[in-house]
């Protein structure tokens, strides 16, 4: 079958992988998406149906709030259509577009800003402008935004920094860690990635990471992480040192290339890992 494509289309989502990644999820009732971004994992744990409940967590708000907004049951087709067909893919329209959303920001604008920009990437200044550069695409495809809408009506959403949303599951699974699988694709190391920007990912919370990722599985939760033992030739060698030395993780390397991903400068290889 088919990996369903997200509404939202991130540049780093795991639609390639995701048959990779499946198997290693299953087996459990509840899936908790640690790090949702584009939101591909959970829509496609639900298309499969093996889950009791899926439950989606990212720590950004304007993506929490545009994941939010694509389960609402009132979505206006026509409306959605006609505001994508009054801006082209051309860059003047894109900057307008821009201009608009950070003006008067809505959800709406935002996906068609994000159908459009370098990358399909998101980012906003320290002002909460979004400022990503103009991409000369066009994404948009309202089947994919009807199946979406579908599929992730049945999601719990949280909008919580990792950690804190960690300690909700820990309280509110306790005495069933034995039913939970946690699914942590967190922004990777030496990333362009959107949480990248402003320097808001660092060595320090890999650290933190691991360590949850030890005290949840010595609890009984299934852990799985999603990382890179190297990206663009360079190693993380914090995450190869946490794994070398640690029983409780099998390690599955993921052969994919992303050589023709616009945003790669390089074509040494991302050696992509599943733990």
């Amino acid at each position: 079958a088919m990996t369903i494509q997200s509404a939202i289309y991130l540049a780093g989502n795991k639609r390639k992988l995701f048959k990779d990644i499946y198997p290693h999820l299953e087996g459990r009732s509840t899936l908790i998406d640690l790090f949702t971004g584009s939101g591909t994992v959970s829509i496609n744990c639900v298309d499969k149906g093996t889950f009791k409940e899926v439950i989606a967590n990212d720590g950004l708000l304007p993506l929490y709030k545009l994941h939010k907004w694509l389960q609402s049951d009132d979505l206006d087709w026509e409306s959605i259509v006609d505001l994508n067909s009054q801006y082209s893919k051309s860059k003047e329209d894109y900057l307008e577009l821009r201009l608009n959303y950070n003006h008067c920001p809505t959800e709406l604008k935002l996906l068609l800003l994000q159908y459009r920009s370098n990358s399909n990437m998101m980012r906003w200044n320290a002002k909460m402008e979004f400022n990503m550069t103009w991409g000369d695409r066009l994404r948009f495809d309202l089947d994919r935004l009807k199946l979406h809408n579908t599929l992730s009506k049945s999601i719990e959403f949280h909008n919580n920094d990792f950690a804190d949303m960690l300690e909700l599951v820990k309280e509110r699974y306790s005495g069933k860690e034995k039913d939970v699988v946690i699914y942590a694709d967190c922004p990777y190391f030496s990333s362009t990635a959107v949480y990248q920007e402003g320097g808001k990912w660092s060595e320090n919370d890999n650290q933190t990471l691991f360590e949850y990722m030890d005290f949840f599985t010595d609890l009984g939760y299934k852990m799985v992480m999603s990382n890179v033992f190297s990206n663009r030739g360079v190693a993380h060698q914090g995450l190869i040192d946490w794994v070398t030395d640690n029983a409780r993780y099998d390690v599955h390397h993921l052969d994919i290339s992303y050589a023709n991903s616009s945003f790669r400068k390089s074509d040494k290889v991302t050696d992509e890992v599943l733990i």
